[in-house]
């Protein structure tokens, strides 16, 4: 009989299936895109509700076009998008929309927070700063502005999702996503009281946290035929690219490029708590034994293609391709702060701007100059990484944006490093089919490094002089829109 494992990868604007076999090799799989809504400035949010119906369809759409059958799944795998928040109540009814991990309608009330002189000791258990890019102000937000979340349950997408799909039988998580909540305690990983009660929420209103590679539940009245199959597996979007590239290895690195953009760094069985501007995180928790990992997070990198698109500055990524193709040099400085800036500043204020233009200034040298700030930001992140003391000379790659050569490229020039993208573009997806294939009993963990397979060694050739010009000036165009305004 064949073995599949199937994969619900839940992301900011899509939902997708994807069945892998026991060896991880895609067979079939289905997308779609669900509603963004932005309520007000800076506020975005999603509909739960939606964000089921859509993982539904896509299991049913996944399943007839690789003619899998349900009794042929072993196994379901879940990956989301980590801070966003799902209140909803015993029935799995939402009492309001998802807040979205982009969201910053929390900004005043993480000001205020901070003011009391609690970061340090907030850094200290949970390996995070105080931001509202986390869980925990989101939640305080809905217990305070919203009569109906009182009594409700909190759960990120992954909590909710095993809850639906469980028939409400079962209501739990994995560390990787509890440990973006500012709840949980990353050194003896459990919620932590204190935490618990600045943001004011009971632990009997989240969910359970258990092993990554673990049962969370079984599927019950859920077509079509996966009935009784095992959830048996739960990492944070970041965290299985990271382990779908093999990190259960102390030491290597993974950028995802995909909404945002995504650094990650196996660090070990220990945490390594560094200063302002990279998280310390848990990487997956496997038969009891923590990894960790340090996280570096940007905000707007595949939603500037996006927003390229958006305001008709390309038609599609073919055109952007072409423009790339005819060279990537441009004397226009981008910041894409969006929605501020996530690491190394960590400022929610921050907005965005473009530097350098000129009276002969073409589209052309505007979208290079967009392009260029996505390896810049990631340059920054690996900056800051070196500064406190841990060399980065290979960095594995994942996501859209990775897809083009030109920005891969770009990349390893920037950064004076090599490049290993993976001939498996769905690494997160195929991270969380690992990590269902160990709790389900089909793989061991010292296995999963045998499933990484490189595709494309991208090498620098930019001098060390460009190099630095550029970074440079870079580095004076973020603090132009440091704590923007109006």
């Amino acid at each position: 009989m064949k073995k599949y494992v199937l994969v619900i990868d839940e992301g900011t604007t899509s939902t997708r299936a994807i069945i892998f076999t026991d060896k991880m090799t895609p067979v079939a799989s289905s997308q779609k895109r669900f509603t963004q809504f932005f309520p007000r400035n800076g506020w975005v949010e999603h509909d739960a509700d939606e964000i089921y119906e859509k993982v539904l369809e896509t299991i049913k759409e996944a399943m007839e076009k690789g003619n899998v059958s349900g009794k042929d799944i072993v196994s379901v795998g879940i990956t989301n998008q980590r801070e966003t928040i799902v209140p909803f109540d015993k029935n799995g009814k939402p009492v309001h929309r998802a807040i979205v991990w982009q969201c910053r309608r929390t900004t005043e009330m993480i000001n205020r927070l901070k003011e009391t002189g609690i970061e340090e000791e907030v850094h200290r258990k949970t390996g995070l700063f105080l931001d509202p890019y986390f869980s925990g102000s989101k939640i305080r937000w809905l217990k305070e502005n919203v009569k109906e979340a009182q009594n409700a349950l909190f759960g990120t997408i992954d909590a909710f999702l095993v809850f639906k799909l469980s028939g409400g039988r079962s209501f739990k998580t994995d560390p990787s996503n509890a440990s973006r909540t500012l709840l949980f305690n990353i050194n003896t990983m459990q919620y932590d009281k204190d935490l618990m009660n600045t943001f004011k929420v009971d632990e009997s209103a989240l969910p359970s946290v258990q092993d990554s590679a673990s049962i969370f539940g079984k599927i019950k009245n859920v077509p079509p035929l996966l009935d009784g199959t095992p959830i048996s597996g739960i990492l944070g979007d970041q965290q299985a690219a990271l382990f779908g590239h093999g990190g259960i290895k102390k030491g290597l690195a993974k950028n995802t490029y995909g909404t945002g953009s995504f650094l990650l760094v196996n660090t070990g069985e220990k945490p390594e708590f560094f200063e302002r501007g990279i998280l310390t995180t848990v990487a997956s928790e496997i038969n009891g034994k923590t990894q960790y990992a340090i996280e570096g997070s940007v905000f707007i990198v595949g939603a500037l293609i996006d927003w390229l698109k958006d305001v008709g500055l390309i038609k599609d990524v073919n055109e952007l391709n072409e423009i790339l193709k005819n060279g990537t040099k441009t004397n226009i400085y981008f910041v894409p702060a969006f929605t501020g800036l996530g690491a190394p500043h960590w400022d929610p204020q921050a907005r965005g701007g473009m530097f350098g233009l000129t009276r002969d200034t073409r589209r052309e040298d505007i979208v290079r100059g967009a392009v260029l700030s996505i390896p810049l930001q990631t340059e920054e992140l690996l900056r800051a990484v070196r500064k406190n003391g841990i060399e980065i000379k290979e960095m594995h790659v994942d996501g859209g944006v990775s897809n083009s050569d030109y920005i891969m490229q770009l990349q390893s020039d920037i950064s004076n490093i090599k490049i290993m993208r993976p001939k498996l573009k769905e690494i997160t997806a195929k991270g969380a089919a690992l990590v269902s294939a160990v709790g389900a009993g089909l793989i061991s963990p010292k296995d999963v490094e045998k499933f990484s397979e490189i595709d494309r060694v991208f090498t620098p050739h930019m001098t060390m002089e460009e190099r630095e010009k550029m970074f440079k000036t870079y580095e004076k165009a973020v603090e132009r829109v440091k704590k923007w305004e109006v």
